[in-house]
């Protein structure tokens, strides 16, 4: 089969049109006809509403420390589609990426036509590429794949895994269309990838939520370690201490910037005690040199100016909630001049009413998403609550006009959708601005 790069890329985001897909039918039966690769690796399974990514990258900087060899998958990407899958940090190359297409088409000769117009068996652009990392990660020997679920949990492509301990970093209203209209039905699909046995870490605050993930965790015999309860971490991202399932560690810190990441980074720790539980190493020179050198794109990234730049891709509530707080308590700047894109599918009122008051202004943008909402509506929701609100229809667009007016003192913020983001990334890799 003749395949390459630009062809193996254009079929897979071709796949987007199939939309969301929930269910492991799919998945499944692309991946025995791969070989099942999934059975064979060592699995962390990391859902959540916010923070699933960030407590992956902490997990995967500790367990490089500790010489363990490391899988990743992410989603979405920023930049590139290679940075969803990755080993030690290394892209999957992009002649990896079209050897496995091939691989997956030629084992599975009915998704080809699939590219064009229709399948007997309609797959889905997240369903190939988790049976491409699958594939990938057992091809290279990793020692774990850290697993990230890309929504909900219990009909995620990734819940065919059989991991060994499982991260429920929290829950909020999201994705209702999919996952269920209240917190209730949304907490049961992220309990979803709770297993038999299976220990679980748990980041979840509100009480509802919590509990059905404690019933989940009874009726399936999981052991349950809750941040807060049998987990707990105090203090700035700079200085905190742990108190875990049987370790501790005091005056930690992480390089990842927000109070938030605390939390995401004492989730990483539990999930790497459970690890060593089944023989994994855990030095405490590990967990130190690991949290200080993660690498996480876009959540909180901060680019030093003038003027200077930060990036991230808060994308509901409770995620702007945090990017608010860190705004109002960890940065000096003179004015706040925020560019802001969500998808239509989000709390943006809701998000907006926290962001307008800090903000000098805000300048609305669409990324190059289908699900993205009108930015002009967005004006018009900031204009009603008094922002000073204007449009620039694309996010190159926008930051160039945010450069323009802002003085060397100010902050430029990149947020609401890691698409915004991923876009201001490019944009300023082209001007050798990072």
């Amino acid at each position: 089969m003749e395949l390459d790069y630009n062809a193996a890329i254009g079929y897979l985001f071709g796949l987007q049109k199939m939309g969301i897909k929930l269910g492991l039918e799919n998945i499944r039966g692309v991946l025995e006809s791969i070989g099942n690769p999934h059975e064979g690796l060592v699995v962390v399974h990391v859902g959540g509403s916010n923070g699933k990514g960030s407590t992956a990258a902490h997990l995967e900087a500790i367990l490089l420390k500790a010489g363990v060899k490391v899988g990743l998958y992410t989603s979405p990407h920023l930049v590139r589609f290679t940075e969803r899958i990755r080993v030690n940090r290394q892209e999957i190359l992009e002649e990896e990426v079209v050897r496995w297409t091939r691989k997956i088409l030629e084992a599975c000769p009915h998704l080809l036509a699939q590219g064009g117009r229709e399948s007997q068996v309609p797959i889905t652009f997240f369903e190939f590429t988790t049976a491409m990392a699958f594939g990938y990660f057992v091809e290279k020997g990793v020692d774990v794949a850290i697993m990230e679920v890309g929504m909900g949990g219990r009909l995620d492509a990734t819940n065919v895994c059989h991991p060994v301990v499982s991260v429920i970093t929290s829950v909020s209203l999201e994705h209702q269309d999919y996952l269920g209209k209240t917190l209730v039905e949304i907490a049961r699909e992220k309990a979803g990838i709770v297993k038999h046995g299976v220990p679980v870490i748990s980041g979840v605050i509100h009480p509802v939520a919590q509990g059905v993930i404690r019933d989940a965790c009874v009726q399936r015999g999981a052991p349950l370690y809750r941040l807060g309860r049998e987990i707990s971490a105090k203090g700035s991202p700079w200085d905190f201490n742990y108190q875990g399932i049987k370790r501790g560690f005091k005056k930690l810190k992480t390089s990842l910037r927000g109070k938030h990441q605390v939390r995401n980074a004492a989730m990483a720790i539990a999930a790497a005690e459970v690890l060593a539980a089944r023989g994994f190493s855990l030095e405490e020179r590990a967990v130190r040199e690991g949290l200080e050198d993660v690498h996480w794109p876009g959540r909180q990234q901060y680019i030093q100016g003038p003027p200077a730049i930060l990036l991230d891709g808060a994308h509901n509530p409770e995620a702007m909630r945090s990017l608010c707080s860190s705004l109002g308590k960890d940065y000096r700047y003179s004015r706040l001049r925020v560019l802001m894109g969500v998808m239509r599918d989000k709390d943006y009122l809701r998000m907006l009413k926290m962001i307008v008051p800090m903000a000098h202004e805000l300048v609305f943008c669409k990324p190059n998403m289908e699900r993205a909402e009108d930015p002009w509506v967005l004006q018009d929701k900031a204009l009603a609550l008094g922002a000073r609100a204007t449009v620039s229809e694309t996010v190159e667009k926008g930051l160039e006009d945010l450069f323009l007016r802002a003085s060397r003192e100010d902050l430029i913020c990149a947020t609401g959708s890691l698409f915004v983001v991923g876009e201001a990334l490019a944009y300023l890799e082209k001007k050798s601005l990072i």
